[in-house]
């Protein structure tokens, strides 16, 4: 039974994710960024490096999320995304690099699955 409602739950969750992409999550130091003092910091960046796209448009070679929760670094994951357009427009730019701007939201987010080998 507990088979059955995984299969069904993923199922669910592809239909409403016009983006889908397997990456392993990561976490790290972000490009410097200038404040409106003239400080500088470098924010903590969290996110998945693209391995492979399923589906949708996606050139980035990694997505970030505002507020992962329960990922383990170094992980390989299934997600499973509805982003709005910009973060479409930036998943589709090959020179995107990471950063807190192209992070997508928890309401960009269908699902994420643990990929078991």
């Amino acid at each position: 039974m507990n088979l059955a409602l995984s299969i069904f739950t993923v199922v669910a969750a592809m239909a409403q994710a016009p983006v889908i992409v397997k990456g392993t999550y990561t976490t790290g130091r972000g490009p410097c960024e200038w404040l409106p003092d003239g400080s500088r910091r470098w924010p903590l960046l969290r996110g998945f490096t693209i391995d492979t796209v399923y589906r949708g448009t996606v050139r980035a070679r990694y997505v970030g999320l505002q507020q992962p929760a329960g990922l383990s670094e170094g992980t390989t994951y299934l997600v499973l995304l509805r982003p709005a357009p910009p973060a479409l427009e930036h998943l589709a730019d090959p020179d995107a690099g990471p950063g807190l701007r192209g992070a997508l939201g928890v309401d960009e987010v269908v699902a994420v699955f643990e990929q078991r080998r």
